[in-house]
């Protein structure tokens, strides 16, 4: 990811795209892959430009995201006790010309931004199905968290 530090944990691995004058195939994520940690759900967030959603953590659930459309910034903050990265942060740009799978391991802090343009699409295969009770949230503007959405 160019100079970016990854936390602990933490996924990027670009991913192979096969396009021709019909269109494209944009490949996310298989059974076999050594990053597959479980199937709960996939489902797709629409994110509108300049829309930022953030704070949530996940207690147990393992995240595993493409952006087949449009341009989407995601940040990480690592509160982990016993992670070499604890107090760090990581941002990174997915987009259909930076094909790429994401991964974000459970107890990490994450937002995203629509970049654009107009609405872009985060596809995500959680290694669990949604429990509201596995999940935490803050407010974009907290005291744990030292960062401002630009």
């Amino acid at each position: 990811m160019g100079g970016v530090t990854m936390l602990e944990g933490v996924l990027y691995e670009p991913k192979r795209v096969i396009s021709d004058g019909r269109g494209a195939v944009l490949h996310h994520l298989r059974l076999d892959d050594p990053c597959f940690v479980g199937f709960g759900e996939v489902y797709c967030s629409i994110v509108p430009k300049g829309v930022v959603r953030a704070w949530k953590l996940h207690k147990v659930i393992f995240q595993r995201m493409i952006v087949p459309a449009g341009a989407v910034r995601f940040v990480l903050y690592d509160p982990r006790e016993k992670s070499s990265t604890k107090g760090q942060q990581q941002e990174a740009v997915l987009s259909r010309e930076k094909h790429a799978l994401f991964g974000i391991p459970p107890g990490i802090w994450y937002g995203f931004e629509g970049l654009g343009p107009g609405d872009s699409i985060i596809v995500n295969c959680t290694s669990g199905p949604h429990d509201p009770a596995e999940v935490e949230r803050l407010p974009i503007i907290n005291d744990a968290i030292p960062y401002l959405w630009k």
